[in-house]
């Protein structure tokens, strides 16, 4: 399954004094037939937010799946990256991996 989000860009007034916010996402859920182990999770979003000069964005990239240990435990892992722009010029980037047990599912 393939899910697009474009909300599309949107100009706040008021107290946010004319802030641009744009934000677009993506997900994609796989399964292979008769293996629910086999479950995997994808997601990527961008977020931008502009004023008169001033302008930052953030794209993050993430994937989860379901594994079996060596010791016979399920788990999900994740991995996430996060990628952070000033004015178009890469700022911070970040990569985070980790394992959650898997109970009751």
């Amino acid at each position: 399954m393939h899910k697009v989000f474009d909300s599309g860009s949107a100009v706040y007034g008021g107290v946010l004094d004319d802030l641009l916010v744009d934000q677009t996402a993506e997900e994609n859920f796989q399964i292979l037939d008769g293996d629910p182990l086999s479950a995997t999770g994808f997601t990527r979003s961008a977020t931008q937010l502009q004023r008169a000069d001033w302008k930052v964005r953030l794209v993050t990239h993430t994937r989860v799946h379901s594994e079996k240990t060596a010791s016979g435990r399920f788990v999900f892992r994740y991995e996430v990256d996060l990628h952070t722009f000033v004015a178009d010029e890469p700022f911070e980037e970040k990569h985070i991996r980790g394992t959650i047990p898997r109970r009751w599912v």
